[in-house]
């Protein structure tokens, strides 16, 4: 028993969606699937990168990408969803290869995600997220400390199994309403939380510092929603899209926030008085198991509001040169 999904969408955007999730897009021979007026966003560029791109910035931006990215790029982990907003598509994937970027050669490996503008069959519109820090290790290049002081993970208690599963469909609603509620307007760094996830859940925190983990699990999970709790020093978050998928089972919600905190710093300098603000864009892709509960949890995040909240520069990113 399950819900099944409200997004109803084109057939002939859903393939236009799919065959994107296949392609190199910087092809030439990729071209057919764009609209003539096709633009794009990169909000996750590192400084230095463009962060919009029209026309005249694209032919720059692909033909960078021609000569810096080997033949050996690949896309896996690929999935294409439709949503219940008219024209608006996902697409989840990994994308890795060799590349040269300002004389220095190295591998790229990132998820992407990428929210899609499709009308008639041709892509009008991209917004594509991407690891920015990873620019910086394929070159060598070293950003700057992020202290992450979570307590250790056996300080916490095991978590509890979840409740009896749902019986009715009344019930399977209630539950994935009450789930939704902790992750599409976030909060679940609230205790309560655990109370909607599944034993096997697992959150991904896709972009983070090298110096964070980036998958947390079981008591993993609930240090992190400690450190969350104890750094965070109050703000808010706004402007929430949430989307219902074709997979009854995912849902994805995008949103600003914006914190004061004092995260980021050492003991020391916390004590001293250190603090800063964190802004971001973020993009939450949320799993439900058949239960209603969440199993995984995968947040994008720009790893270089993170530095910028701690008051760290970070150098820029040798675009266009090669």
């Amino acid at each position: 028993m399950f819900i099944k999904s409200k997004a109803n969408v084109n057939e002939k955007d859903m393939e236009c969606c799919r065959q994107f999730a296949e392609t190199i897009y910087w092809q030439q021979e990729c071209e057919e699937i764009f609209d003539g007026a096709f633009s794009l966003d990169l909000p996750y560029a590192p400084p230095g990168m463009y962060q919009h791109l029209g026309k005249n910035e694209l032919k720059w931006h692909y033909d960078w990408l021609s000569h810096t990215v080997g033949n050996d790029w690949k896309w896996e982990n690929k999935k294409a969803l439709g949503t219940d907003h008219e024209s608006i598509f996902w697409v989840f994937r990994t994308g890795s290869g060799s590349v040269c970027w300002g004389g220095k050669e190295g591998w790229y490996e990132s998820k992407f995600a990428t929210l899609l503008h499709i009308q008639d069959g041709r892509i009008t519109y991209a917004k594509d997220h991407f690891d920015p820090a990873g620019f910086y290790k394929a070159i060598g290049v070293e950003l700057p400390k992020f202290c992450y002081d979570a307590k250790s993970p056996e300080q916490f208690q095991e978590r509890a199994k979840p409740s009896q599963a749902p019986c009715t469909e009344e019930d399977l609603k209630r539950q994935i309403e009450r789930t939704l509620d902790f992750f599409v307007h976030p909060d679940y760094w609230n205790p309560e939380v655990k109370e909607v996830l599944t034993e096997d859940f697992v959150h991904e925190l896709t972009f983070a510092p090298a110096d964070m983990p980036r998958i947390y699990r079981g008591r993993e999970y609930d240090a992190l929603n400690e450190w969350l709790d104890r750094h965070l020093k109050g703000g808010t978050i706004y402007d929430e899209v949430f989307y219902q998928t074709t997979d009854s089972h995912i849902y994805i919600t995008e949103y600003n926030c914006l914190f004061e905190t004092d995260w980021g710093y050492t003991a020391e300098q916390i004590q001293a008085g250190a603090h800063g603000r964190y802004p971001n864009r973020e993009i939450s892709y949320i799993e439900l198991d058949d239960q209603g509960r969440c199993r995984r949890l995968d947040e994008y995040l720009n790893t270089m509001s993170k530095f910028l909240s701690i008051n760290a520069s970070v150098p820029t990113f040798p675009y266009m040169f090669y």
